[in-house]
Protein backbone atom coordinates (compact mmCIF):
# COMPACT_ATOMS: atom_id res chain seq x y z
CA UNK A 1 0.00 0.00 0.00
CA UNK A 2 2.65 2.57 1.02
CA UNK A 3 5.66 0.73 -0.38
CA UNK A 4 7.16 -0.35 2.91
CA UNK A 5 8.79 1.76 5.58
CA UNK A 6 10.10 4.38 3.18
CA UNK A 7 6.60 5.04 1.84
CA UNK A 8 5.21 5.59 5.32
CA UNK A 9 8.10 7.86 6.26
CA UNK A 10 7.72 9.77 3.00
CA UNK A 11 4.01 10.37 3.58
CA UNK A 12 4.73 11.53 7.11
CA UNK A 13 7.40 13.91 5.84
CA UNK A 14 5.08 15.31 3.15
CA UNK A 15 2.42 15.98 5.79
CA UNK A 16 4.92 17.82 7.96
CA UNK A 17 6.16 19.90 5.04
CA UNK A 18 2.59 20.86 4.13
CA UNK A 19 2.02 22.05 7.70
CA UNK A 20 5.24 24.08 7.61
CA UNK A 21 4.16 25.70 4.33
CA UNK A 22 0.81 26.67 5.82
CA UNK A 23 2.45 28.21 8.89
CA UNK A 24 4.96 29.98 6.66
CA UNK A 25 2.12 31.70 4.79
CA UNK A 26 0.37 32.61 8.06
CA UNK A 27 3.62 34.12 9.32
CA UNK A 28 4.03 36.08 6.08
CA UNK A 29 0.46 37.43 6.44
CA UNK A 30 1.21 38.49 10.00
CA UNK A 31 4.42 40.24 8.97
CA UNK A 32 2.65 42.12 6.17
CA UNK A 33 -0.20 43.20 8.47
CA UNK A 34 2.15 44.25 11.26
CA UNK A 35 2.94 47.77 9.90
CA UNK A 36 -0.76 48.41 9.24
CA UNK A 37 -1.82 48.02 12.87
CA UNK A 38 0.30 50.87 14.32
CA UNK A 39 -0.56 53.07 11.34
CA UNK A 40 -4.24 52.41 11.94
CA UNK A 41 -3.82 53.11 15.64
CA UNK A 42 -1.76 56.25 15.03
CA UNK A 43 -4.84 58.40 14.48
CA UNK A 44 -6.67 57.12 17.56
CA UNK A 45 -5.02 59.52 19.98
CA UNK A 46 -8.41 60.84 21.05
CA UNK A 47 -11.86 59.39 21.16
CA UNK A 48 -13.15 61.79 18.50
CA UNK A 49 -13.48 61.18 14.77
CA UNK A 50 -10.62 61.44 12.29
CA UNK A 51 -10.60 65.12 11.42
CA UNK A 52 -7.08 66.44 10.75
CA UNK A 53 -5.13 65.83 7.56
CA UNK A 54 -2.35 64.08 9.45
CA UNK A 55 -4.79 61.69 11.11
CA UNK A 56 -6.40 60.94 7.74
CA UNK A 57 -2.99 60.26 6.19
CA UNK A 58 -2.03 57.72 8.87
CA UNK A 59 -5.46 56.12 8.74
CA UNK A 60 -5.42 55.79 4.95
CA UNK A 61 -1.78 54.64 4.94
CA UNK A 62 -2.70 51.52 6.88
CA UNK A 63 -5.21 50.31 4.28
CA UNK A 64 -2.71 48.91 1.71
CA UNK A 65 -0.94 46.84 4.36
CA UNK A 66 -4.16 45.36 5.68
CA UNK A 67 -5.54 44.66 2.18
CA UNK A 68 -2.30 42.98 1.13
CA UNK A 69 -2.21 40.87 4.29
CA UNK A 70 -5.80 39.72 3.74
CA UNK A 71 -5.15 38.81 0.09
CA UNK A 72 -1.65 37.36 0.39
CA UNK A 73 -2.69 33.74 -0.36
CA UNK A 74 -3.76 34.85 -3.86
CA UNK A 75 -0.11 35.38 -4.82
CA UNK A 76 0.80 31.69 -4.50
CA UNK A 77 1.10 29.47 -7.54
CA UNK A 78 -1.74 27.00 -8.25
CA UNK A 79 -1.38 23.54 -6.77
CA UNK A 80 0.61 20.92 -8.64
CA UNK A 81 -0.97 17.67 -9.68
CA UNK A 82 -4.38 19.02 -10.68
CA UNK A 83 -5.84 18.16 -14.09
CA UNK A 84 -5.09 20.79 -16.72
CA UNK A 85 -8.67 22.11 -16.88
CA UNK A 86 -8.85 22.62 -13.12
CA UNK A 87 -5.37 24.12 -13.06
CA UNK A 88 -6.32 26.57 -15.84
CA UNK A 89 -9.53 27.52 -14.04
CA UNK A 90 -7.64 28.06 -10.78
CA UNK A 91 -5.01 30.12 -12.58
CA UNK A 92 -7.69 32.23 -14.31
CA UNK A 93 -9.44 32.92 -11.00
CA UNK A 94 -6.16 33.88 -9.36
CA UNK A 95 -5.23 36.25 -12.20
CA UNK A 96 -8.63 37.99 -12.02
CA UNK A 97 -8.44 38.25 -8.24
CA UNK A 98 -4.88 39.56 -8.43
CA UNK A 99 -5.97 42.25 -10.90
CA UNK A 100 -8.80 43.33 -8.61
CA UNK A 101 -6.46 43.39 -5.60
CA UNK A 102 -3.98 45.54 -7.54
CA UNK A 103 -6.78 47.96 -8.41
CA UNK A 104 -7.85 48.03 -4.77
CA UNK A 105 -4.27 48.67 -3.64
CA UNK A 106 -4.01 51.47 -6.21
CA UNK A 107 -7.21 52.99 -4.83
CA UNK A 108 -5.81 52.77 -1.29
CA UNK A 109 -2.63 54.51 -2.45
CA UNK A 110 -4.61 57.22 -4.22
CA UNK A 111 -6.71 57.69 -1.10
CA UNK A 112 -3.60 58.14 1.06
CA UNK A 113 -1.96 60.65 -1.28
CA UNK A 114 -5.06 62.60 -2.32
Amino acid sequence: MFGGGFGIAGMSLRGRLARVRRWRWRLAQLLVALPGVPLLGQDWGGAGPVNSDQQKFWHDGSAPFLVLAATLPLWRAPEEGLPDALRLRDLHRRVCRRASVLLLLGACGALAFN
